[in-house]
């Protein structure tokens, strides 16, 4: 494995030269043929795809910074900016200007093999896949988070009417299953030709819904829009929070106590300005308070875009990350999911995201009625959270942007700490 963790590296520093198949066969030592089908095994791409692939994702990002469109298509080994133009297109179902009009392009990362969660697929294989269900299929496109502008390595639209998702393990699928019919959505999963549920198919499981009608949260409107009051929104994931309690199946049980001693907090910790007094103040306070703090089925990944408003009610998505936990930690997650993607921005307002904290808190409050120490907790879960998202950024290049700007929110959630305290 680490001869192709080797190649995959040698492929991201050569991008911009010539790359030799037959060089890269050498330097795995396996024998042209063989290495062909390995590479594909453990990638999921032939190799020439893939490298094309990640051509095109750098080139894309250095035209979004300013880069001349044909200089840099010849720069990745593209012919003009047409062949440019004609490959990503074929690649991922979209014109790359398209994609630049609404969306911002990811800074290209290094792949780590044994950190990757997904087999990489192109548009033969996903066709492939899709006649295990009965319909016609004219368009698959890349699905798009709203509020990164990210392209998705294994969610797909499909006609503009479904959802092609694929799943690294059975587990999440599980979840999805349990949790999907339980809740009123507008969307349903759509069975395969032999009457499942979800397909097994090249040791990943997938799962075609149809698309739901409502809208995601984008972030940046939420701190600025005066449609919806934070109050809306803390509503919105109570209702969540009370739903989900009702839902019983096999989830796995996270004790959020354990989690920050056994890892986040030594891992995350040291990237953090705290004096040790306050790292143990913090650490003692939530070893007091864990234990009486409620626990029950969490979405645990509630960020803005996992939420859609259809009409004058709304619907979850994505709940491969769903478990047993404290159950705070949905409204302190989705304030701190919006703090994450509009810190870095120029008109971020600190005074407006802590009126959204606090309205949330209490919306929340009003639905789901907060126990005492569940709002003197509060300040706890946030800094809990940003811990493990620090300890988890730290960890992959792929995130070392997130990493950067999850660091200095933390440190700025810990100088503002007492402003963080649940107000009546």
């Amino acid at each position: 494995m680490n001869h192709f963790q080797n190649i995959l590296d040698y492929i991201e520093e050569n991008l911009t030269s010539t790359i030799e198949i037959k060089e890269l066969a050498e330097m795995s030592y396996y024998s042209l043929f063989h290495f062909y089908k390995l590479f594909q095994a453990v990638t999921g791409l032939p190799i020439k795809q893939y490298i094309i692939r990640r051509r095109l994702i750098h080139a894309l990002y250095a035209i979004q910074k300013g880069r001349e469109i044909t200089a840099t298509a010849f720069e990745y080994g593209f012919d003009s900016y047409s062949g440019f133009f004609r490959a990503f297109s074929k690649e991922y179902g979209m014109s790359p200007s398209n994609y630049l009009k609404s969306n911002s392009a990811m800074k290209p990362y290094k792949i780590q093999m044994d950190k990757e969660r997904y087999k990489f697929m192109n548009q033969n294989q996903l066709r492939k896949l899709l006649s295990n269900w009965d319909f016609p299929i004219e368009t698959i496109q890349a699905a798009i988070y709203p509020n990164t502008g990210n392209i998705s390595e294994f969610v797909w639209e499909i006609n503009d009417s479904y959802l092609l998702k694929a799943f690294e393990n059975q587990e999440n699928l599980n979840k999805n299953l349990t949790i999907i019919p339980s809740l009123p959505q507008d969307f349903t999963i759509i069975q395969t030709t032999k009457g499942a549920d979800f397909l097994e198919f090249g040791n990943q499981w997938y799962l075609l819904m149809t698309k739901s009608q409502g809208n995601p949260w984008l972030s940046k409107n939420i701190l600025s829009s005066s449609d919806y009051s934070g109050r809306f929104y803390g509503e919105l994931i109570g209702q969540t929070s009370l739903m989900l309690k009702e839902i019983t199946g096999d989830f796995p049980q996270t004790n959020l106590l354990e989690t920050l001693s056994n890892w986040a907090f030594p891992v995350g910790s040291p990237f953090l300005a705290w004096e040790n007094e306050e790292k143990l103040a913090y650490m003692d306070a939530l070893i007091e308070n864990h234990p009486k703090l409620d626990k029950q089925l969490i979405h645990r990944d509630l960020n803005s875009s996992n939420i859609l408003l259809v009409e004058d009610s709304f619907t979850l998505i994505d709940f491969d990350m769903a478990e047993i936990n404290v159950r705070i930690f949905d409204p302190c997650y989705f304030t701190t999911s919006i703090l994450a993607d509009q810190f870095s921005h120029e008109d971020f307002s600190e005074e407006k995201w802590f009126t959204l904290f606090h309205d949330t808190m209490k919306g929340y409050d009003e639905i789901a009625t907060l126990t005492e120490i569940e709002k003197t907790s509060i300040p706890l879960v946030v800094i809990a959270i940003q811990l493990i998202c620090v300890a988890y950024f730290t960890g992959y290049d792929k995130y070392s942007d997130l990493a950067k700007t999850n660091i200095a929110m933390t440190n700025w959630l810990i100088e503002k700490y007492e402003k963080l305290a649940f107000i009546e």
